[in-house]
């Protein structure tokens, strides 16, 4: 997928203002953008369609609308389904193979570098009930 960022021009100048607006995105942004078009693509199309209704003064936006409308559902089309939203794992860390494989990965590693991002905390095992446990199985 292609984002394209839109130029901004300093007031009564022709220079590009370059300065970094302290935002980047990764392809995070663009599975959330993606599933969020999907989802409200009916509602999206209304309203930039109403912009397409043209106006006595020859308003633009008329024809932006449009464009906008056609861009986004090309885009749509592209990119096909969007990603399912993943769901959080019912394994234990002793059961869940990609955990292992990772943690074998970097068993070697120095973690000195590290230690100052956690907080060490007293976590409450928490235990579920056999008949809890058959109903998740399921």
């Amino acid at each position: 997928m292609v984002l394209t960022i839109e130029k901004k021009y300093a007031p009564n100048s022709e220079e590009e203002d370059d300065h970094w607006q302290g935002t980047t995105s990764d392809d995070t942004d663009m599975i959330v953008l993606h599933r969020f078009f999907d989802k409200h693509a009916d509602k999206i199309g209304k309203e930039l369609l109403s912009l397409s209704k043209p106006s006595a003064d020859g308003d633009i936006t008329a024809i932006n609308g449009k464009r906008a409308w056609d861009g986004l559902c090309a885009l749509l089309v592209d990119l096909g389904s969007p990603l399912e939203v993943p769901r959080p794992s019912t394994l234990n860390s002793s059961e869940h193979r990609e955990y292992l494989d990772l943690m074998a990965r970097y068993a070697h590693r120095n973690t000195e570098s590290m230690k100052r991002l956690f907080v060490e905390t007293d976590v409450p095992s928490v235990r579920v009930p056999l008949i809890s446990q058959s109903i998740l199985a399921n």
